[in-house]
């Protein structure tokens, strides 16, 4: 998490806009559970992993949008077994739009993962479009 948080804030300090992707719920069986979290850059750079497979392909391709179009989204995706998936569950994943106006705080939850400390992050979920996805 700590390297996480330190890729995060090098990117935001030089303005480049970042999605970052958590699993908030799972149902069934899925190869990562809530609290799994990936990071997308504008550049196509990622870190982390909301587990693989295509609903990571399907969540790459949806932070490219999301990143053009500056705005936040909660997406369930089904997973589909014998499509290269070896789970056959749900899950529901908020992609969370961050540009340099993030820098402060993502700053300071890296200086405290530095210090060996747990961190919360809080979301507000405002105006976030909800929908839902079969892979």
């Amino acid at each position: 998490m700590r390297e996480m948080m330190e890729w995060l804030t090098a990117a935001l300090a030089e303005e480049q806009a970042a999605i970052l992707v958590t699993v908030t719920e799972t149902e069934g069986s899925t190869p990562r559970k809530a609290g799994a979290m990936m990071i997308v850059l504008e550049d196509g750079s990622s870190d982390g992993t909301i587990g693989g497979g295509s609903v990571e392909y399907e969540a790459l391709e949806l932070c490219r949008e999301l990143l053009q179009q500056r705005r936040n989204e909660i997406r369930t995706f089904r997973y589909v077994q014998g499509d290269g998936d070896t789970a056959g569950g749900t899950v529901t994943l908020h992609f969370q739009y961050l540009d340099e106006g993030a820098l402060p705080v993502f700053s300071r939850l890296a200086e405290w993962a530095a210090d060996g400390g747990g961190v919360w992050l809080l979301r507000k979920f405002e105006g976030v479009r909800v929908t839902e996805t079969a892979v």
